[in-house]
């Protein structure tokens, strides 16, 4: 049975990848930028995946992506903060 490989295009829209690492393949611009993304995404994963670690929870796929979307932590709205700001200032 044959396998299937992955493949992405390349700068002249052909279909090229590294048949081991899934990478792409060539000296272009377009390829070493695809590679310097891929490494960043993956040395992301492994620093949030240890940072979930460390914290003592579980790690899921849905923490690991939620930190990549940035949707970890609560943000704080503009209006919220100047709210909680004037409150204080009322409590002086």
């Amino acid at each position: 049975m044959a396998s299937q490989k992955k493949h992405l295009p390349d700068a002249s829209g052909t279909l090229n990848a590294g048949t081991k690492e899934q990478r792409a393949i060539g000296t272009k611009e377009d390829a070493k930028s695809l590679n310097f993304f891929l490494d960043s995404l993956t040395t992301k994963i492994h620093d949030i995946k240890t940072e979930i670690l460390y914290s003592g929870k579980p790690i899921t796929s849905q923490k690991i992506m939620d930190h990549v979307m940035g949707r970890n932590s609560p943000r704080v709205k503009v209006l919220e903060e100047f709210q909680k700001h004037n409150n204080e200032l009322e409590a002086l």
